[in-house]
């Protein structure tokens, strides 16, 4: 479609939100080298524009998120850096919350706890008081709980975890599938030598 635009603001606009939503859609299909070259265009038009917006804010913690699930950390640093500082500038408390998450899972990844535990509360904080977004607050929780066993309170983690698979049942949200969720339940089992549980 790119052809059938000229080179002026409005069509830039539009271009830019086009690759965006491409982009989005590759990076929930774990299609991550395509995922970037359009997300990284949607950057460039948004920066040649001078549009600092929340758009700008999704593509950079999108881009942060993709360099996480392949091991670069630096870039994945890098973006959410950004994505923290345009969320703080306008003032948008849902996407600070997720931006403060990635971070702290960045951190978490990286195996340093005491910063990692800063942004995931920081997360909490945030997502606490955004009543639509009840789910990422207890993703956020989830996180704790990984900061609590990577720390060795397994039984406080365990406690997280319980509070978040309560929320789940109650509220329909989310399954209790979900991959971490599991894999931090049965890291809390595991060191509180729960074996059965662990196993199960």
């Amino acid at each position: 479609y790119k052809a059938k635009l000229k080179d002026e603001k409005k069509d830039n606009e539009l271009l830019r939100i086009g690759k965006l939503e491409i982009g989005v859609w590759y990076h929930d299909n774990e299609k991550y080298p395509k995922a970037l070259s359009f997300l990284l265009e949607s950057q460039r038009l948004s920066e040649k524009l001078n549009l600092i917006d929340i758009r700008y804010s999704i593509i950079n913690q999108i881009l942060a998120s993709i360099h996480l699930q392949i091991g670069n950390y630096n870039e994945a640093e890098k973006y959410i850096d950004k994505s923290l500082q345009t969320s703080h500038l306008l003032k948008d408390t849902f996407h600070l919350g997720g931006s403060y998450l990635t971070k702290s899972v960045l951190l978490l990844r990286l195996k340093d706890e005491i910063r990692a535990q800063k942004y995931v509360d920081s997360s909490m904080n945030v997502m606490i008081n955004v009543k639509h977004c009840e789910p990422c607050y207890y993703t956020a929780k989830t996180y704790n709980a990984a900061i609590k066993n990577l720390t060795g309170n397994y039984s406080g983690a365990l406690e997280e975890l319980n509070e978040v698979e309560g929320f789940v049942k109650k509220n329909d949200q989310w399954a209790v599938r979900d991959l971490f969720f599991i894999s931090e339940k049965a890291r809390a089992y595991l060191g509180l030598k729960n074996y059965n549980n662990a196993i199960q």
